[in-house]
């Protein structure tokens, strides 16, 4: 812009002036997208060289400027290590073995730009995590005690090796099981490893190390045929490898064991029919059990029974809606309306509404908590029953045919609640926690499977019963009067956030 001043004899022209003011701004460089790329360095020491990891974190650099890299390194979503680089030493920003403790660890990075070592740095792009390590494909198995289960886990990562004259050495990693420690409070898992003559382990060898292993488990039952545990777990770890920092690898989580048994579940209810109406089959009684108390509804054969048999733990909680509603609530979040109805005989129905806890964790002749039709109709022994009419959505108006199965969840008298007398002990709802171990057996006779069952460690919090008895349970009169707190984990807190939009079918268990 040109500014003029005019006189009688002059013409002036003012000429322009322009100020600079300079704005550390980062640069403007699309580094495209960031990721964790692991890779196998080799440091030589003489004739033997050993494979360390390295990780990169890969990004597109801008060649053409001389500008600055801060390339962050997270373990676990905790920041590690910050190395600046240029592009002339990008390599350099690697995060190296020697940086890290062990392995068995999430790891990602971020990167920011800056023109110099002092100016303000450009935004945060970061990498997705990625596990380097051993995990877990299964966290828990179940198999008959005269099968075998299978543990399957699978290593993200290669293994270092060593390297002599030029020629690999044989390269694996033994993963082997853990034997708590008795003496530390309720069996904490740092206990020390099964004898290397009970040949409780497993290797994985370089050769294949993407592949998914199966480690087989084998049921081996004592002299007695009584389980006194509800859970098994099998902890395991890395016991060796040719290289530390896998030998480090001691977060490996618990695998919960389950055998099918004939023992009844700890939490469960149990319905009793009788002929009505003439040749028809109605429910006339409910029975349900959480732990060591058991709460009855029984008006089978002319009686009348609504009480607790026994209340040892105090963990169910009743509430009379009126004469012909009940709710039953247990621990777990499950909640189960027992109808009554006003005609003569008696007939019951129960609807079961269940909790998070339930999801794909049911069994029984009421179905399997989850959105697949066709696994309400499994038999105890696991396979489905052959039921015309049951296709995936269960799309049949009336299931005929179903009476093999329902026969198939029939109790036999050691587990009917209903023939209990009062103030029965039973075994507490406390989870009695046992470690699998392993029998010591020679090399002839191993079949390399982990023996678990018979030879457990019992590792149940210390737990005495109130045997002061039922009278110490009171039916309340609604449920409005319910100011119990029903606690839950941390675990099941996100279950619960997980599906807090998935509201859960109720299931009605009748039988007539």
């Amino acid at each position: 812009m040109s500014f003029h001043y005019q006189s009688d004899m002059l013409v002036r022209e003012i000429k322009p002036y322009f100020s600079l003011y300079l704005i550390d701004t980062p640069p403007n460089v699309d580094i495209g997208r960031i990721s964790v790329v692991p890779n196998l360095h080799l440091e030589l020491a003489g004739n033997v060289g050993y494979e360390r990891y390295r990780f990169k974190c890969n990004f597109e650099t801008a060649k053409q400027l001389d500008i600055y890299y801060q390339v962050m390194w997270y373990i676990n979503d905790i920041f590690h290590v910050l190395k600046t680089v240029q592009t002339k030493n990008v390599e350099e920003a690697v995060l190296k073995e020697s940086d890290l403790l062990h392995i068995g660890i999430n790891i990602k990075c971020s990167v920011r730009l800056k023109f110099k070592l002092d100016s303000t740095p450009g935004p945060l792009k970061v990498s997705q995590n990625q596990f380097y390590g051993l995990q877990l494909v299964n966290d828990a198995i179940s198999f008959p005690r005269n099968g075998i289960g299978k543990i399957k886990v699978n290593i993200t990562i290669p293994l270092g090796c060593t390297i002599y004259n030029s020629m690999q050495m044989p390269c694996r990693v033994v993963i082997e099981m853990r034997y708590p420690d008795k003496n530390n409070q309720n069996c904490q898992i740092n206990g020390d490893f099964v004898e290397d003559e009970r040949l409780c382990h497993y290797s994985i060898d370089n050769t294949d190390w993407y592949k998914i292993y199966e480690i087989p488990v084998a049921w081996q039952d004592a002299s007695s045929n009584k389980l006194t545990a509800t859970e098994y777990v099998v902890q395991l770890r890395v016991l060796a490898s040719n290289a530390n920092i896998w030998a480090k690898h001691t977060d490996i989580p618990l695998i919960k064991i389950y055998s099918n048994n004939k023992n009844i579940p700890r939490k469960s209810g149990a319905a009793k029919t009788e002929t009505c109406l003439g040749n028809n089959i109605c429910n006339c009684g409910f029975a349900i059990r959480s732990g060591s108390d058991v709460f009855v509804i029984n008006y089978c054969g002319g009686r009348k029974v609504i009480s607790f048999l026994t209340c040892h733990e105090k963990k169910l909680e009743v509430s009379k809606e009126n004469d012909l509603k009940y709710i039953v609530r247990m621990p777990s979040g499950t909640s189960i309306e027992i109808r009554l109805s006003s005609s003569f005989p008696t007939i019951l129905t129960a609807f079961i509404n269940p909790s998070v806890n339930d999801w794909m964790n049911s069994r029984g002749l009421c179905g399997y908590v989850s959105y697949n039709c066709p696994d309400d109709f499994i038999k105890p022994d696991g396979n489905k029953a052959n039921i015309p009419g049951v296709d995936l959505m269960c799309t049949a108006p009336r299931i005929e045919g179903a009476e093999p199965f329902i026969k198939s969840w029939k109790v036999n008298a050691d587990d009917n609640l209903f023939e209990l007398e009062t103030n029965s002990p039973l075994s507490p709802s406390i989870t009695t926690l046992a470690y699998c171990t392993c029998q010591r057996r020679s090399a002839i006779d191993f079949d390399g499977s982990i023996g678990c069952g018979g030879t457990t460690i019992d590792c149940s919090p210390d737990f005495e019963l109130d045997y002061v008895g039922a009278e110490k349970c009171n039916i309340l009169l609604n449920s409005r009067q319910s100011k119990r707190s029903l606690g839950y984990s941390g675990n099941t807190l996100q279950k619960m956030f997980d599906l807090k939009e998935e509201k859960l079918r109720k299931k009605v268990c009748c039988c007539y």
